[in-house]
C-alpha cells in the first residue's frame, strides 16, 4: 500500500515538468528510469527525450528548444550532483550509452544538425563539458563564419577527470582517460589513449582502466 501510495505522488510531481510540450506538437517525452527533483523542458515541435529502464537523473536541468532534437539516454545510466543538457535549433540529438555514471556536466548542441555521442560504461566526473557546436559567430575579414559545428563522439569506458572540455569535431575511442582540466577540439584520439592538459596531448597509450582500486 506504501509503494503504491509513493508511485502516484512521484508521477504527480513529476508530470507538470513535461506535460505541456508532451501533449503538443508531436513532441514526445518516454521515461522507463526515475528522475527526481529534474527540469525537463521540450519547447518547439517533435522533439524526443527517451530515458532507458533503471536510469536514475537527479537535479538535472534538460532543455530542448527547436524542432527535431533528441535526446537518448541509455538504461542503468546515473547522473548525479547536479547538471545540465541543452539542445537547441533543429535537428540535434544527444545519445548517452549504457550504464554510464556522470556528476554535474554539461552537454549541448546549438548548431543544427549536430550531435553527441557516448559510448556505454562512461565515467565523467564534475564540470565535464561538451560542446557539439559554438553558441556564438566567429567571422573572417569577408564577414563569413568560420566556426561551424561538428559532431562529437566518446567511446565505450571513456573516463573524463574533473574540468575536462571536448569540444566539436573530437573523436575518443574506447578505453581512454582524458586528465583533469584537459581540454580538447576537432582532435582524433586512438583507442587507449592517456591525453593531458590545454590543449589536450597524447602522454600514454595502450592502457585500460578499471573503477576499482588494484
Amino acid at each position: 500500500m506504501l509503494m503504491a501510495f509513493y508511485y502516484v505522488a512521484y508521477y504527480c510531481i513529476q508530470l507538470p515538468m513535461w506535460r505541456l510540450s508532451y501533449n503538443s506538437h508531436g513532441n514526445v517525452f518516454d521515461c522507463k528510469g526515475k528522475i527526481t527533483k529534474c527540469s525537463i523542458k521540450l519547447n518547439g515541435g517533435g522533439n524526443k527525450v527517451v530515458i532507458g529502464k533503471d536510469v536514475r537523473l537527479h537535479n538535472v536541468k534538460i532543455s530542448l528548444v527547436g524542432n527535431g532534437l533528441a535526446l537518448y539516454i541509455g538504461e542503468g545510466t546515473i547522473w548525479m550532483e547536479s547538471g545540465r543538457i541543452r539542445l537547441e535549433n533543429d535537428n540535434n540529438y544527444i545519445k548517452i550509452g549504457k550504464n554510464c555514471d556522470f556528476r554535474g556536466c554539461f552537454f549541448t548542441c546549438s548548431e543544427s544538425g549536430t550531435g553527441i555521442e557516448i559510448g556505454d560504461d562512461c565515467l565523467f566526473s564534475a564540470n565535464v563539458v561538451i560542446r557539439a557546436s559554438d553558441s556564438h559567430s566567429i567571422l573572417d575579414a569577408e564577414n563569413m563564419r568560420i566556426n561551424h559545428g561538428k559532431d562529437v563522439h566518446i567511446g565505450k569506458h571513456v573516463w573524463l577527470c574533473n574540468g575536462v572540455a571536448v569540444l566539436k569535431g573530437c573523436d575518443i575511442g574506447d578505453d581512454s582517460v582524458l586528465g583533469t582540466n584537459c581540454v580538447i577540439s576537432s582532435k582524433q584520439i586512438p583507442s587507449g589513449s592517456v591525453v593531458a592538459g590545454n590543449p589536450g596531448q597524447i602522454v600514454k597509450q595502450n592502457i585500460t582502466w578499471s573503477k576499482s582500486l588494484i
